[in-house]
């Protein structure tokens, strides 16, 4: 009976890297924009920007 093989780590090179970087530096402005946006939402619920 054959024993199952280790699973091995994908292999990365410097192109996937570079797009991972840059997916996440896109994810992180996007959430600063959706917390500006809530913040502003929550503004106009209290009436501050009247």
């Amino acid at each position: 009976m054959d024993t199952p093989k280790e699973p091995t780590p994908p292999q990365t090179d410097a192109a996937m890297q570079a797009k991972v970087a840059q997916w996440l530096e896109l994810k992180r402005e996007m959430e600063a924009l959706y917390a500006q946006v809530e913040y502003a939402r929550l503004l106009l619920k209290l009436g501050v920007l009247k």
